[in-house]
């Protein structure tokens, strides 16, 4: 029990000292609503390895156009105690600028990540939470207007996360999270201070198949820190399950 309310305080802690992002002298504020639509499979191979693939679509509300695109977003795991994994992973990522929804969109910058993973899931009778350290070699494109692909630019990234998790009953289940990144390394412009997401959803399982819908509230730097976007998005999640494991 103590540790329960240890790790709930933890967490709730991560959210409320980044919920508020500090506005600065010439910083520009930009608010949107958008809406992701992603496609999630996993696989189980056996007891100590599983994996992977996702694709999202990602998309202003009002007015309606393109955002993002992850095609795909490719994870492996290693399971190497029961309540730790550590893994691998690769996105191929798009994001059509500007980074607001009442400009048209003018160009595309195209991203290639790799990742490493830590994880670690703490679980209780009808409840869990998880936690999740990644780090990412994020490659950019350097010119999206020249017609090339040449990936010189980079920054690295770490991402942690953290997602608490309740089961209503065998199908229904609700979550809450908060995932922060900041940015430590790079040979083009890049601030620390890069992005939060603080999220909760409902998702519904039956049988191999779930369907989730999320809320998050996203608010990000630039990479120059002159401008700050603050993004409300509804997720919807279709995801299906694997178990090749009894092969």
């Amino acid at each position: 029990m103590r540790n329960r309310r240890e790790l709930g305080f933890l967490l709730i802690s991560l959210i409320l000292i980044s919920i508020n992002p500090v506005k600065l002298n010439g910083q520009s504020h930009y608010v949107d609503g958008l809406y992701w639509l992603r496609i999630q499979t996993q696989f189980t191979f056996n007891p100590k390895w599983s994996g992977s693939l996702e694709l999202e679509e990602r998309r202003f509300l009002a007015p309606d156009r393109a955002h993002q695109r992850v095609f795909p977003d490719v994870r492996l795991f290693y399971h190497f105690a029961p309540s730790w994994k550590t893994g691998i992973g690769y996105t191929n990522f798009s994001i059509s600028g500007p980074g607001t929804a009442d400009i048209p969109v003018n160009q595309v910058l195209h991203e290639q990540r790799y990742a490493l993973f830590l994880a670690r899931k703490f679980k209780w009778e009808k409840s869990s939470l998880g936690t999740q350290w990644k780090s990412e070699l994020r490659n950019f494109d350097r010119d999206p207007l020249d017609g090339e692909l040449n990936f010189l630019d980079y920054v690295v990234r770490l991402r942690f996360l953290a997602k608490y998790s309740y089961a209503l009953d065998e199908f229904w289940k609700v979550s809450a999270g908060d995932e922060l990144h900041i940015n430590i390394a790079g040979n083009t412009d890049y601030q620390f201070f890069d992005q939060n997401r603080i999220f909760g959803g409902l998702s519904y399982k039956h049988n191999d198949f779930s369907y989730g819908l999320d809320y998050i509230f996203w608010y990000q730097k630039n990479r120059r820190g002159s401008a700050f976007f603050h993004r409300h998005i509804l997720r919807f999640t279709f995801q299906y399950q694997f178990d090749f494991s009894g092969l």
